[in-house]
This record gives structure tokens, sequence and C-alpha cells, in this order.
């Protein structure tokens, strides 16, 4: 992950000019045609063949499979290690790319509430453009963010955290579900055969 960027681009966020504002007031570059990688299953199965060593995309999965932040920190910790060599200077780093947003929105617009799938959808963008090899904006940067500002979000503005919650929580429930219908009929079965080698066993005579 050893991509060199030009000291001059270091503050730049690219502008599309497009706006989307949201009803909390946030106001957010939302070019239509980016695409939409928050739709991306990353918790299917085939993502682990496509990518089998890459930790970043692991711990997204794990987050779409259990909607748990603490996968989105071990992201992070494994991110700033390969990529900035330790969290002090990635949080310096960091810090330039909230300045540079303040610049573009205002001070805290993120603050307001973006929608929380807005995030993992511009954090995973920035995140597969960065292996790409793409230099044309601090991609590194941005994906860190996008992160940070995704975790705070769901925890501080709970109405704008849309991801699929109720969807996946149900997705859970339901396999959680047949593990225990399958758990009770392997325990029906063995009763059964108890019985059945109960019945047939020969009894001892005195």
């Amino acid at each position: 992950m050893d991509i060199s960027y030009d000291k001059d681009m270091g503050y730049q966020i690219l502008d599309s000019g497009d706006r989307t504002e949201f009803e909390t007031g946030a106001v957010r570059d939302m070019r239509f045609g980016k695409g939409r990688m928050d739709l991306i299953p990353w918790d299917c199965s085939v993502i682990d063949e496509l990518f089998p060593d890459d930790a970043v995309v692991g711990y997204i999965k794990k987050y779409y499979e259990t909607l748990d932040t603490s996968w989105i920190a071990k992201a992070l910790m494994w991110f700033s290690t390969k990529q900035f060599g330790n969290l002090e200077t990635m949080m310096l780093e960091l810090a330039k790319h909230f300045e540079a947003g303040a610049a573009k929105y205002g001070d805290r617009n993120w603050q307001k509430g973006i929608p929380t799938h807005c995030y993992i959808d511009s954090a995973m963008r920035h995140y597969m453009k960065f292996k790409r090899g793409d230099i044309d904006e601090r991609h590194d940067r941005a994906f860190v963010w996008n992160l940070i500002c995704l975790v705070w979000t769901a925890e501080h503005v709970p109405k704008v955290n849309d991801f699929q919650a109720p969807l996946r929580l149900s997705m859970r429930l339901k396999r959680a579900f047949s593990k225990v219908r399958l758990w009770v009929h392997d325990i029906g079965t063995a009763w059964r055969n108890l019985i059945e080698y109960l019945k047939c066993r020969p009894r001892r005579t005195n």
C-alpha cells in the first residue's frame, strides 16, 4: 500500500459541484454516477475468495454481519499501521482532512447527521481507489474520515443510522432460530434413539 501523493494536494478534496442536503441540514457532495459501494454485499462468501488477504475488507465484512463498530476500530488499527506507520500519524493526517472539509462545508457540518450508509459507501469507494493506486486525492485520509464519522454518527445521531440494521437483525435472528431448531431436532433424535436402545436392550434376569 505504498502510495506517494503530491505535497501540493495535501488539503485537496475533490468537488463535483453537486450538493445533497439532508433533512438534518447536513450537506455533502453526492454526485450521481459514483456507484453505491454500500449496496455491495461485503458479507458474501465470494468476497473472501476475491480478497483473501485483505484485512480491511475482512473487518468490514464482520461489521456487515454484526453491526458491531469494534470491527471498524480493528480496520482502522490495521490501516494505520500499514499506511501511516502508527496511529499518531494517522490522526494527524485525519485532522488535515477535517480541516479541508470544514473549509468546504463549514465546521461540524457532518455532525448535523448524514445517513450512515453514505459513510460506508464513501469509505469503501475511497479504499478501493486507494488500493488501485489513484492519486487524484488523498483516498487514505478520506477512507479513515468516513469510518470515524460512521461510528460517531451511529453513536450520537441514531435517527440517521439507516444501515439496514432492522433487516440485518432480522436475518441474524432467523439464522439463530434455524440453528436452535436444528439443535432441538438433534436432541430429539438422540432422545428417540436412546429410548429405542433401552427398549431393545436385553433385560437382566435374576
